[in-house]
């Protein structure tokens, strides 16, 4: 009778925490634009670029999330996090396009590129181009972008759709941002650079279509949880006293 009272207290009680899910919206985003003088750009327009055109140059996008640590549970663990993007045009089959992490502060200006937006357009004060963090004054310290080379995540982008880039590398930078909140400068999605025609267009946050914005999924547990075996030697542990006690 003591062994079904057991086993029914284990499976009454809960082995873990539910889980929750916080879905952020871009707060700026970007493109950079090769070029020799660094002075296009499209912040405020409403598609990413990232990938090698067919004219021979470069492209590479820039995002980043606002993250407010208080959005989440003080004692919450994260468990995955997704960027989540949608492609509208390509001239290329399939590609691998990486995320990395950027490793300084950029901008986002009022320029707006005509059309289908992929030539961008002059830049205005604040942008980041192929060669300013913030157009005119601030510079980066490498044409293209401050970056960390190794990627925090990769996805084969095809046709028009939705693609995920998820890995523990992007959970543990979001982790990070809990911690220093002004380490956060966001990601830079660089595509296909060795070949020329590979180029991918991805719709910001700007784009008039709001389910088409990117989006950052963080999953969490609120609580720690509490392990099946902890809960059985507890109760069983319980179980040993009360018996002691009835024999004395």
């Amino acid at each position: 009778m003591a062994r079904v009272a057991l086993y029914a207290l284990i499976l009454a009680c809960p082995v873990s925490a539910a889980g929750a899910t916080l879905v952020l919206d871009s707060g700026r985003d970007n493109t950079l634009f090769q070029s020799a003088f660094g002075d296009i750009s499209n912040g405020a327009g409403e598609f990413l670029f990232a990938g090698h055109t067919g004219a021979d140059t470069l492209r590479r996008a820039l995002i980043r999330f606002d993250f407010d640590p208080a959005r989440l549970p003080v004692d919450a663990i994260i468990t995955g996090v997704t960027l989540r993007l949608h492609m509208s045009r390509t001239i290329s089959a399939t590609e691998a396009v990486s995320l990395h992490r950027v490793t300084r502060s950029w901008g986002e200006g009022a320029s707006d590129a005509p059309l289908e937006e992929g030539g961008g357009t002059v830049a205005e004060p604040g942008d980041a181009t192929w060669l300013h963090a913030f157009y005119p004054d601030e510079f980066w310290n490498n044409p293209g972008g401050d970056f960390d080379a190794a990627p925090l995540a990769t996805a084969l982008v095809v046709g028009n759709g939705y693609y995920d880039w998820t890995s523990t590398g992007l959970a543990d930078e979001v982790q990070s941002w809990r911690i220093d909140p002004a380490a956060n400068h966001g990601w830079m999605l660089i595509g296909n650079e060795e070949l020329t025609a590979t180029a991918k267009r991805f719709d910001s946050f700007q784009n008039a279509e709001s389910a088409v914005r990117p989006v950052l999924i963080v999953t969490y547990v609120p609580e720690p949880g509490v392990s099946a075996s902890f809960v059985v030697a507890w109760i069983a542990a319980g179980m040993r006293r009360s018996a002691r006690f009835a024999a004395s």
